[in-house]
């Protein structure tokens, strides 16, 4: 988009974090989330709390260690 002169609009952007979430892309969606915010003065909070959501209905107990990569992964990437 921005190559062709269109500048992103959040649903551009919420579009393409889900797709890095659904691939698994989570260093790119990182990416993306901070040049949303950085650069556009944007943010889509909502897919990173869509964790929580998902951490909370997996088919099996949760437990610590679970909740500690989730919060070692917030520390790391802020």
């Amino acid at each position: 988009m921005e190559l062709e002169g269109w500048k992103p609009d959040k649903v551009a952007f919420l579009a393409v974090l889900s797709a890095c979430r659904h691939g698994g892309s989570v260093e790119q969606g990182i990416l993306f989330f901070e040049k949303m915010k950085n650069i556009y003065g944007m943010d889509h909070y909502i897919v990173l709390v869509e964790v929580e959501q998902v951490i909370c209905e997996m088919p099996f107990q949760q437990n610590a260690v679970i909740w500690c990569i989730l919060l070692q992964g917030c520390k790391m990437y802020g």
